[in-house]
């Protein structure tokens, strides 16, 4: 009887520490996120006297939530990269120029949190 549980127990417990590759992905749930992250409150906090009008924008991709800056103003004109950042602040993806378009594409429920503008 023991080696039953023994071996139960064993089999639970490694079923319940097994990784699945969506552990990592979040979606976050939050009236403002500007206010309740105080990580996206700094990004916000460093935008200031913007040439260019730039925005903090919250997305879901790739099944999870994140955030990301980018240049909105359609009267300016250059080079960008997107870094997309979870819920916690860490950096999930970053998008190189040649790359925007494809993730245009993918990106869902686009919003946008804040605009810089001069």
């Amino acid at each position: 009887m023991k080696l039953i549980f023994t071996l139960l127990f064993a089999f639970l417990l490694l079923v319940g520490c097994s990784k699945d590759s969506n552990d990592n992905k979040q979606i976050c749930n939050l009236a403002d996120p500007l206010y309740e992250l105080a990580w996206l409150k700094e990004i916000k906090n460093s935008l200031t006297n913007c040439s260019c009008q730039i925005s903090i924008l919250q997305a879901t991709y790739d099944g999870q939530t994140v955030f990301y800056t980018a240049m909105t103003d359609p009267l300016c004109d250059g080079f960008q990269t997107y870094t997309l950042y979870n819920c916690d602040g860490k950096v999930v993806e970053v998008i190189l120029s040649d790359k925007i378009q494809a993730f245009q594409t993918k990106v869902t429920d686009v919003k946008n949190l804040y605009r810089c503008k001069n």
